[in-house]
């Protein structure tokens, strides 16, 4: 849990993201960001802070090259502390930077930027059940290559670019294999070759559980139809920030926001058996999650590729906007 805690704070430097919208998938931030860059922060504004670009990994629409100054908006979230941020201009900290071109100003694609530790970066894809680490000359090539794989359609679905007997028999870099197993076009089990991915293990105590008990019993972390889908997960959010709203008035205003991560434990039945808090800003925000799935403890069971009934841990987020 410890690891878990510095991984947090060190490598995907939190963000503020609109609170209606669902817990994004990596095509999300992959896919729908103008420039991927290795950069060095240089100064900070109350609403804004420099980055120096040391090198760009991919870039859409976008003239930005080495060397060049970017102003970016202010989208630090409060799950760190102020001075963190701060701190990070102050030691010149390099990071890998999601960035977005929006309305005459860069933001952060979804918030994100991950800070370099030992010149790697890591990145936690909590909707794959993921972290890639890597240096950045590996994200780069896993970018490039991911591009060559990917495209939106016009619904803004993922969809493959090649046809299944280009992708299928070919080896990949990390994202791209990843990419595809989460659409299901291929066997999960094939991660075991890629060292840089880990799958993200929120609570120790539950992995020591799933290897005592039998297999028939074990809590799946991925499943081809999840309990919860992201439509009512959207639902599920919109309610929890309601009754926030009664028990805590003026939370935003106080500064109170930014993204609650949370896991729950669907039985076969589709009934909540376990309410796990995994990181959340204020305990009270814990605390009403917990009530939350209290009172509604009954869900659609997840099935696996074989359209059998799992057990299931399904990762949420509620997310939570500044007042504006």
């Amino acid at each position: 849990m410890n690891k878990l805690i510095i991984t947090l704070i060190y490598s995907s430097l939190c963000f503020n993201i609109i609170a209606d919208e669902a817990p994004y998938k990596m095509h999300e931030l992959l896919l729908k960001t103008n420039l991927v860059a290795h950069v060095q922060l240089s100064a900070s504004e109350d609403d804004f802070f420099r980055l120096e670009v040391l090198s760009v990994l991919h870039r859409k629409q976008s003239g930005i090259t080495e060397g060049d100054y970017l102003k970016v908006k202010h989208d630090f979230n409060v799950v760190c502390p102020p001075s963190f941020p701060k701190q990070f201009v102050i030691e010149k900290k390099k990071a890998l930077a999601f960035l977005t071109y929006h309305k005459g100003q860069w933001h952060l694609t979804q918030g994100e930027i991950v800070f370099l530790k030992n010149d790697t970066a890591e990145f936690d894809f909590y909707e794959e059940g993921y972290v890639y680490s890597a240096p950045i000359s590996e994200w780069k090539k896993s970018i490039t290559e991911y591009h060559q794989h990917f495209t939106l359609n016009q619904e803004g679905k993922v969809m493959p670019k090649l046809k299944s007997t280009d992708y299928q028999s070919n080896k990949h870099t990390a994202l791209t294999q990843l990419q595809y197993i989460s659409l299901n076009l291929m066997k999960r089990n094939s991660l075991v070759n890629y060292p840089n991915l880990q799958e993200i293990d929120l609570v120790s105590e539950v992995e020591f559980v799933e290897k005592q008990i039998p297999d028939q019993n074990r809590i799946y972390l991925f499943a081809a139809k999840p309990s919860i889908t992201d439509s009512i997960q959207l639902l599920i959010q919109q309610d929890l920030l309601a009754q926030l709203e009664k028990i805590l008035p003026g939370f935003r205003e106080k500064g109170i926001y930014g993204s609650n991560f949370y896991s729950l434990v669907i039985e076969k039945d589709g009934r909540i058996s376990k309410v796990e808090i995994n990181r959340v800003i204020d305990n009270a925000i814990g605390e009403e999650i917990e009530r939350y799935f209290i009172n509604h403890n009954q869900w659609k069971a997840a099935l696996n590729e074989k359209g059998e009934k799992i057990r299931y841990k399904q990762r949420m987020v509620l997310k939570i906007e500044p007042k504006k």
